[in-house]
């Protein structure tokens, strides 16, 4: 029998692999929108913890959160990136935001007009921008100008020192350097 945080994190995954459409005994079918939110939101809540993230790194979930990176609703995409920022505090995520090719997708997410997106979007760019691979994925995919744009939005104080995180990181690379 599995420990009970073993089969928490099983559902999980086998949610976000497959939503499929279960039945819920209060409101008859559920979309695969909400089966994939809330096991998004059921992980990003378990991602606090240094040994949750790892746990989360063994189940295999990070390519299926980056799989729901390109869906386009925000319900959907604030808990997976939540997630996935929670977790690019470890080495290992950052790795594998970048190759799997979520920096593209974190970039374009910087554009959404959502500040709770964005947020996030620029607290995993400022995580993994350890790398300089990463910084030059940024730049590649033209997420310096809306990062900068960003810095414009006083009011968000969150928003705000995500986006400076990101963009001082960032600027560690010589020709993301010059394009600011």
């Amino acid at each position: 029998m599995l420990r009970p945080e073993k089969r928490l994190w099983t559902l999980e995954v086998d949610l976000l692999i497959n939503p499929g459409r279960p039945s819920s005994p209060v409101t008859g079918e559920r979309s695969d929108l909400d089966v994939a939110r809330s096991a998004a939101l059921g992980l990003w809540s378990c991602s606090k913890s240094r040994k949750n993230k790892i746990a989360l790194l063994r189940t295999g979930a990070v390519p299926q959160l980056g799989k729901l990176l390109q869906c386009d609703s925000d319900t959907v995409l604030i808990p997976v990136v939540g997630t996935l920022q929670e977790c690019a505090s470890e080495k290992s995520y950052q790795e594998l935001i970048q190759s799997e090719g979520m920096v593209e997708h974190l970039v374009k997410r910087l554009k959404k007009q959502n500040e709770e997106l964005q947020r996030h979007c620029a607290s995993a760019i400022f995580k993994c921008a350890e790398s300089d691979a990463t910084r030059t994925l940024v730049r590649k995919y033209e997420g310096l100008d809306p990062l900068v744009s960003l810095l414009s939005k006083t009011s968000n104080k969150d928003l705000l020192c995500a986006v400076t995180g990101a963009v001082w990181k960032c600027s560690k690379n010589a020709l993301n350097a010059t394009r600011y």
